[in-house]
């Protein structure tokens, strides 16, 4: 079997999907006339590709029909078929034998396509097939992961991924399957990305352990393939960083405000849109489209840089277009909508600046209606006030807070937030601190067991008197700089960019965070080169893949924007490594909240 190792970029792997999937279905295009074709996807393929590339994208290579694997569908016998699925989900396997042992005039011919390797086992279900004939092509492709952003990726998040690991009670075999998934999915992003890395991972947590080794077999698996993967000085010190949940909980809960984060958290968003009223009292849905420049500028800027930034943003293009503006003003929400009318050719722009500056104001109300909330849990998460000394009587200040009955000022997950910030404050509270904090919070009984199941993360949640479990708090490093302007209501640093700049530096604690050993370059064995056919992939036009290290981190149980922020900084702060960062899901801290409700 054919086996396409892509060495690319994370924020070029969109382009396989188009260059390395469809385009590689025409052997022979002997005129400008467009090949049609039909694309056929199962649940994990189709939200890689609907990431990678738009609809228009693949209908302009030919595709006239994407469909669902798992559904009947119509034979289209004058169509070649384009199939994406993944080799270990057996009932995508079971649809497509279906289909090559169906009538014979189904599909025109096959191209199947693996995302990731295809067990022996499996392929050889596929020898006698009835229609063998018409299979023009088999291949695997590394690709098991969907590529999230420039910096992130996210792997397939099936609902029980995070029980699975933290809750000590569930069934060891499905627990290995459960690490044996994710370990193949992270080997097809290193070997996607040519890295072979030195895997770490928070020993803290034992199936941290588990991940790591797992992930090592993988990668010999496709070292197997290509002997060059990772080869290189600089390559040989790429990183591989496993992480559980549990060695930072703040930075799940805490307020965090940048514009993205505060959009997901606070906003109400449908469906993943944000709903822009007219002034004609018209609801129009905008999603927050990573391909748009200006989002991308605006999204990890402090909610306080916001409106300013789009004000000027809009000035610039006023300027540019000869439009006449207030001098000296920044331009307000209504101002633009009477553009849009005025100016209907500028309307796509106006609207994007509408749509920019309507959240920024949405956002602010929330942050007034909050803002003594957001310097309680600054204290909380820092251990130190606004000026910088220790704090004293937190729970006379939380107090009020947390008795505050009108739901609109503080809402009962926001309550429920504060709790955790003080539990992790204290490393732990007795039954009768709980029992107290909940009482005057007024909260729901079942929020407790939420609480409690915090505890499979790690940390200690309700405790004996003064007897509490080691729990291996990870170094921070000083930040302090004289006459450096922050802002008081965010002064917590995610503990994931201080690891994150101690790898980069070779200062991260080698006995909290051990390498997984047993590598090739720890042995000095030599893996043979396999008879495999392996096509190498190389970017198009021109295009260099970086020969630089790569720092890759992985949480298992989701990722907070704030994190995702802080690897774009540290990225931004520096050009000798990459970061990137994935994970299972995105978490928004209400999401962190339904998780631990499901982990017991």
């Amino acid at each position: 079997m054919k086996n396409l190792l892509k060495m690319t970029e994370l924020h070029l792997i969109p382009k396989v999907i188009i260059n390395d999937v469809i385009r590689s279905t025409i052997v022979e295009r002997k005129t400008d006339e467009i090949y049609w074709r039909v694309l056929i996807l199962d649940h994990f393929s189709s939200k890689i590709v609907s990431h990678c590339c738009g609809m228009h994208d693949i209908t302009a290579e030919g595709v006239t029909l994407v469909e669902d694997l798992h559904k009947k569908r119509e034979p289209l016998p004058f169509l070649e078929a384009i199939y994406i699925l993944k080799p270990t989900d057996a009932n995508s396997v079971d649809a497509l034998l279906a289909d090559l042992n169906s009538n014979p005039n189904i599909y025109k011919a096959f191209h199947v396509f693996f995302i990731e390797l295809c067990p022996m086992s499996i392929i050889e279900k596929f020898a006698d097939v009835l229609n063998i004939s018409r299979v023009k092509t088999f291949k695997e492709i590394n690709m098991s992961f969907i590529p999230y952003e420039s910096h992130v990726f996210l792997l397939e998040n099936r609902p029980r991924v995070t029980r699975l690991y933290y809750n000590s009670l569930e069934d060891l075999t499905e627990v290995t399957l459960n690490i044996d998934i994710m370990a193949t999915q992270i080997a097809t992003l290193c070997a996607c990305l040519g890295e072979n890395p030195s895997i770490r991972y928070r020993s803290a947590f034992i199936k941290n352990s588990d991940l790591a080794r797992t992930i090592d077999q993988k990668l010999q698996e496709y070292k197997k393939l290509d002997p060059t993967m990772g080869a290189g000085t600089e390559k040989s010190r790429s990183q591989l960083l496993i992480l559980d949940r549990g060695f930072d909980i703040v930075s799940t809960v805490l307020h965090e405000l940048s514009f993205e984060a505060m959009i997901h958290d606070l906003l109400p968003l449908k469906n993943g849109a944000y709903q822009l009223k007219s002034s004609t009292g018209e609801v129009k849905n905008v999603f927050l489209d990573e391909d748009d420049e200006s989002w991308k500028e605006l999204k990890h800027l402090h909610i306080a840089e916001v409106s300013k930034k789009v004000s000027d943003d809009y000035q610039d293009f006023a300027k540019s277009k000869n439009i006449e503006t207030p001098d000296g003003q920044q331009v307000g929400l209504r101002d633009l909508q009477m553009m849009v009318k005025k100016l209907p050719q500028y309307q796509k722009e106006m609207t994007m600046f509408a749509t920019q500056i309507s959240m920024a104001s949405d956002c602010m109300k929330v942050y007034e209606r909050i803002k003594n909330l957001l310097l309680l849990e600054q204290d909380l998460a820092t251990g130190e006030d606004a000026n910088g000394e220790p704090i004293k009587g937190i729970m006379n200040k939380m107090f009020p807070v947390l008795m505050e009955v009108d739901s609109e000022s503080v809402t009962e997950y926001e309550k429920l937030r504060l709790i955790i910030l003080y539990i992790i404050s204290r490393n732990g509270v007795t039954e009768e601190i709980l029992t107290k904090l909940f009482t005057h919070a007024m909260l729901n009984p079942a929020f407790r067991e939420m609480i409690e199941n915090l505890a499979l993360l790690g940390p200690n949640v309700v405790v004996i008197g003064d007897s509490r479990k080691e729990t291996h708090n990870v170094e921070r490093k000083n930040r302090d700089e004289p006459g450096k302007c922050f802002y008081t209501t965010s002064r917590w640093t995610p503990v994931l960019k201080d690891l994150a700049e101690f790898v980069l530096e070779d200062r991260l604690d080698k006995k909290s965070f051990p390498y997984q050993f047993n590598r090739n370059a720890d042995t000095g064995y030599k893996i043979p080169a396999s008879t495999r056919y392996v096509q190498q992939w190389y970017p198009k036009s021109g295009q260099q893949t970086r020969s630089g290290p790569r720092l890759i981190i992985f949480v298992v149980g989701g990722i907070s924007l704030s994190e995702i922020r802080s690897v774009y900084e540290i990225n931004k702060s520096q050009s000798e490594w990459e970061v990137v960062i994935g994970s299972t899901e995105i978490l928004t801290p209400s999401n962190f909240l339904k998780d631990l409700e499901t982990l017991a």
